[in-house]
């Protein structure tokens, strides 16, 4: 695995977030998790922790112990989840290495000069209420593969803001062929419909994520309503 920030119009329900990184600041004890899809060559599978294919909830690629939301002892092919809050940022990739870009003008400033490695990256806070009822999960989506998920995911996401509400979303895995020839795991999206009991405990967290990304913008003399090219991580 997903620095400047895009402006999520109010009705949405989806304000650009000031610092995902830093949501659940100052409680530095609790983590929130972001949710991993293996790869071949990704740790867990190395480490036969995972098989590729599956989806997992970790504190990051090194964590010895993932939670399977998909494949391994979930023995699930898919999972449900709502859309919190979005992000788009922009970075320069290498390997694992991520620099970030200031604002949509440097990335197309890099785009323009012919670097290859400026990507998009779309940034997701993610309710999973059947796994977790306290802590929202992180998702990012970037590269090739991750665009077009991304496209398909900010979609379900603008339809459901036209009735001001929560995007619920069932993903699941495929899998695909790049230019090269070779096969890789990517998630699928699409619309479904949470449990009420599970959508109240997602619109619940959304309104303490809200918080605490407002209790962070005042801390840090940062814009209270959404923000246009702030920078993020």
């Amino acid at each position: 695995m997903t620095k400047a920030e895009v402006a999520i119009p109010e009705a949405a329900g989806l304000p650009a977030v000031q610092d995902m990184s830093d949501m659940y600041e100052p409680t530095t004890d609790v983590q929130s998790p972001s949710i991993y899809l293996m790869q071949g060559l990704s740790s867990a599978v190395k480490e036969q922790l995972a098989k590729a294919g599956d989806v997992c909830l970790m504190l990051g690629s090194d964590d010895t112990s993932p939670v399977h939301l998909i494949g391994g002892d979930s023995g699930a092919d898919y999972f449900d989840a709502a859309i919190l809050r979005r992000q788009v940022s922009y970075a320069i990739i290498d390997g694992a290495d991520f620099t970030w870009l200031a604002d949509l003008a440097a990335f197309n400033t890099e785009r323009d000069a012919g670097s290859r490695d400026a990507w998009k990256v779309h940034r997701y806070i993610i309710a999973i209420p059947s796994v977790d009822a306290m802590l929202p999960a992180r998702l990012m989506l970037t590269k090739t593969g991750g665009q077009s998920v991304a496209k398909a995911l900010n979609s379900l996401i603008d339809r459901a803001a036209v009735d001001h509400k929560l995007a619920q979303v069932r993903f699941s895995v495929g899998v695909k062929t790049n230019r090269a020839g070779q096969q890789y795991h990517a998630f699928k999206v699409g619309a479904t419909k949470l449990p009420d009991e599970d959508l109240a405990i997602a619109q619940a967290m959304q309104v303490e994520v809200q918080r605490t990304a407002n209790q962070w913008r005042t801390e840090n003399d940062a814009p209270t309503g959404p923000a246009v090219d702030q920078p993020s991580f």
